[in-house]
């Protein structure tokens, strides 16, 4: 939808305004993932928007990420996506908290004993190969929903260890029924209990997995009071969560055993089905790293099925796996509510300490300051000046190693790539993704094509095409991409441009030649279409 830029206050990051009540949120596009692309690019690393009544703060800075799921996690709670669901999750380890959280994490870690993993290996070999049995040479196939049902068929054996039958015939449809009703805008139907038809066939699948799983749980507790259970050896899910006892020797009961199951169960269907297909897709449109995969099987496996002990030896099958993981994930959006207002390092907030540390100063200026520390401008400045004589020179300054991502490489200090000034053409510098700049010498690049007679407008865009040949002019890549050249020449003409502009998201570039200082408009190689 679109949004005009929200504007930030002192204690709040940028983001988009959305419409009056309303607000807005990703979820209501049909592009979620480029709607959060476009905010990452345009407001930052913490984008703000408003949804109704409720503030939100979308983080994608990997070390935010990391402070939220790994670092302060007494901090922060399950959020309103999580929660909104409670018909269907319940109470689970998806959607529990604190002490109960635990108490069940405790009561289901036998389910993830090694020997629960060799078993779940077993039932996923046996259902791969009773899927490709039914496949034909030369016949075309829906491979995702061949994805979803197998993984169907292998969660379902590894929670309740039998052939289902009807059962499988009724959990199917309903599962396509809630994940139907919990996408895109139908989900924040859902989220505001609106009486839609997605809605009611929402509802009406919840109720039909909840009779078959309570079916199910009464029978294993039957199973387990028979004189021969324990010797029976059951090894499923289900069974596995029946004998499990917490410290004090309690039990779960029915309503937490039927929330655990249906957690482990959409955990381990879809999720793990959108991972193979778009493996799948991946591997058919790089068909040498297919080939790689093929190699490393044939010679680890030799023509014989693959079992538990092989993982460690597949270790290019599993860096194809993570690679499909991080382009397309399964599962990308976490929802988390903060229990105070800001991220705490201690007892008090960084708010607190500023006034303790600076008490002389007024409310304002620490305002700012706060805003500048919680969200500096980052990267590079690049700045070139020519005077009346026509001496021309530049600088270009870097955020600092503090700043810098671990494991980036900076072009500002590699001379011809961040800068390059020679005294008898002009200067040429650039900002962004320091990589790319480097694979192409932008400034040096920028020089040399004004020398041979391109104006610093066509030698800005020549240099961002060199860019673009990187990647074969791939479009969807270099969406991706944010890089800007800056040219000036011994005349005095300038020019700056990037690699994306128009539908109102144009760069400008900063300008004084002797009177007040202005903008302009930068160049651009491509257009955005939305």
């Amino acid at each position: 939808m679109p949004t005009a830029a929200a504007t930030p206050s002192p204690h709040r990051p940028p983001g988009p305004r959305g419409i009056p009540i309303f607000g807005t949120s990703f979820m209501a596009s049909r592009d979620s993932t480029g709607v959060l692309e476009r905010w990452a690019r345009e407001y930052g690393d913490i984008v703000f928007y408003q949804f109704f009544k409720a503030p939100v703060f979308v983080l994608f800075h990997p070390q935010h990420v990391e402070q939220v799921l790994l670092g302060k996690t007494a901090n922060f709670t399950k959020g309103m996506t999580s929660l909104a669901n409670p018909e269907l999750f319940g109470n689970g380890l998806l959607t529990s908290d604190g002490e109960f959280w635990r108490r069940q994490r405790r009561l289901s870690n036998p389910a993830f004993h090694r020997e629960s993993i060799l078993r779940y290996s077993e039932i996923t070999t046996e259902e791969a190969c009773r899927m490709l049995a039914g496949w034909k040479n030369g016949e075309t196939r829906n491979i995702h929903n061949d994805m979803m049902n197998v993984t169907l068929r292998i969660v379902l054996r590894s929670l309740f260890g039998s052939e289902l039958g009807e059962s499988m015939r009724i959990i199917e449809p309903a599962l396509d029924a809630i994940m139907a009703a919990s996408s895109g805008f139908r989900s924040i139907a859902l989220y505001l209990k609106l009486p839609t038809p997605s809605r009611k066939r929402h509802f009406r699948a919840v109720a039909e997995i909840d009779r078959v799983v309570y079916t199910l749980i009464a029978r294993g507790r039957e199973k387990l009071n028979a004189a021969d259970a324990q010797a029976a050896g059951a090894k499923d899910l289900l069974t596995l969560l029946l004998t499990a006892r917490d410290d004090d020797g309690n039990s779960m009961s029915d309503q937490q055993l039927r929330d655990e199951v249906i957690t482990l169960l959409l955990a381990g269907h879809e999720t793990t089905a959108l991972n193979l297909s778009w493996s799948w897709y991946l591997l058919a449109k790089h068909p040498e790293i297919e080939a790689k995969l093929h190699a490393e099987l044939d010679t680890v496996l030799a023509g014989r099925m693959p079992n538990a002990a092989d993982l460690p030896k597949l270790q290019y099958t599993e860096r194809v796996i993570r690679e499909a993981l991080r382009l397309y994930p399964p599962a990308g959006f976490n929802n988390w509510t903060s229990m105070d207002q800001n991220l705490k390092a201690d007892g008090a907030s960084p708010w607190q300490r500023l006034k303790e540390r600076f008490p002389g100063v007024d409310d304002p200026t620490l305002a700012w300051a706060w805003e500048m520390a919680s969200h500096p401008t980052y990267g590079t400045i690049n700045c070139m000046a020519l005077n009346e004589k026509g001496e021309i020179s530049g600088v270009t300054t870097t955020s600092g190693l503090a700043w810098k991502i671990p494991g980036r490489v900076g072009d500002s200090p590699i001379i011809g790539a961040g800068l390059f000034v020679d005294p008898d053409v002009g200067g040429g510098g650039s900002t962004g993704v320091g990589e790319l700049n480097i694979r192409v010498a932008g400034g040096h690049t920028i020089v040399e094509s004004m020398r041979h007679g391109m104006t610093p407008k066509e030698a800005v865009l020549e240099t961002l095409k060199r860019v673009s040949r990187l990647y074969n002019d791939d479009r969807k890549i270099l969406a991706k991409l944010d890089i800007d050249f800056y040219a000036l020449r011994k005349d005095g003409e300038h020019a700056a441009g990037s690699l994306w502009g128009g539908r109102g998201s144009n760069k400008n570039y900063s300008v004084n030649d002797g009177g007040e200082s202005r903008h302009e408009p930068c160049v651009f190689l491509y257009e955005k279409t939305a």
